[in-house]
């Protein structure tokens, strides 16, 4: 941990908490070996984590029509995805 902590240029106990928030996530599993703990990267978690960005990356906000003649603003959220190419309910 001090040489990740040392890496990174954070406390040690800054390492510790990062640690356990990623541990309790499940994007990482430690083993013991000997005095040190090894980290691993779950990456089952981390590839379905990154499915579900990608998912988020591509709902498309568009202005909202309905006032715009009242000078709104609004964003309004399509629930498809833009890769699809389907037209939002509201349209």
């Amino acid at each position: 941990m001090r040489a990740l902590a040392r890496k990174l240029s954070i406390s040690e106990a800054a390492v510790s908490q990062h640690l356990k928030v990623l541990k309790d996530a499940g994007l990482l599993f430690g083993e013991r070996k000997g005095h040190h703990m090894h980290y691993e990267v779950n990456r089952d978690v981390l590839q379905e984590l990154s499915q579900e960005i990608a998912i988020l990356a591509n709902i498309e906000q568009r202005e909202c029509g309905e006032h715009a003649e009242q000078g709104c603003h609004c964003k309004q959220t399509c629930n498809h995805e833009k890769q699809r190419g389907d037209l939002c309910e509201a349209e």
